[in-house]
């Protein structure tokens, strides 16, 4: 499978498309299955054909995915879509417009987080304990220098490295993973 370039989002208008957790969905399915049909999308998240044509095509309108093909389906032949490279955010905080439609993005990430933990942790699939665990909730809070930060970012790069080198025979659990890092002011002491 060819390497996809990264393509960095801030225009606003991109951002609110995707502020949508079943456009998020759909974008996380192709980003880790390869180009697929609304039939196969339909099929794999649970939504009918109909709304994921919407979301499909608000998708395609936004220049965020593409037709890259025909399949024959069942009864006639079907659009195939891709992604237009691996989408990444592009934050800008002096822009006001970047920073509203981000936030609502991480919102959206969020609600998809919460529901593939729910649908995790479930006794079939759940490994809670070992070197194959597959299921974690996470939140932590630590004062960190410079080259500490430097290294957290280090980790996640890798962990994203890995997440995105897209589905072949050997990789047969799909797993999921949202993560949000942020400085915090502190608070005044009391």
């Amino acid at each position: 499978m060819a390497q996809k370039k990264i393509c960095y989002i801030s225009d606003p208008a991109q951002l609110k498309v995707l502020a949508s957790s079943v456009r998020q969905e759909i974008i996380d399915y192709i980003e880790a299955n390869g180009p697929s049909s609304i039939a196969q999308l339909s099929g794999q998240l649970g939504h009918s054909p109909t709304a994921l044509y919407y979301h499909v095509e608000m998708l395609v309108e936004a220049n965020l995915m593409q037709i890259c093909g025909v399949q024959k389906g069942r009864r006639r032949s079907e659009e195939v879509f891709d992604v237009n490279g691996l989408l990444r955010l592009k934050y800008q905080p002096n822009n006001k417009k970047n920073v509203t439609a981000c936030k609502k993005l991480t919102d959206a990430m969020l609600r998809v987080a919460s529901k593939d933990f729910k649908e995790g942790f479930h006794p079939d699939l759940a490994v809670v304990e070992g070197k194959h665990r597959n299921l974690r909730s996470l939140r932590v809070q630590a004062w960190l220098t410079k080259s500490e930060l430097a290294e957290v970012n280090r980790h996640i790069e890798s962990i994203t490295e890995i997440f995105k080198k897209g589905r072949r025979e050997e990789r047969k659990q799909l797993c999921s993973l949202t993560l949000v890092s942020s400085s915090k002011k502190p608070k005044a002491e009391k």
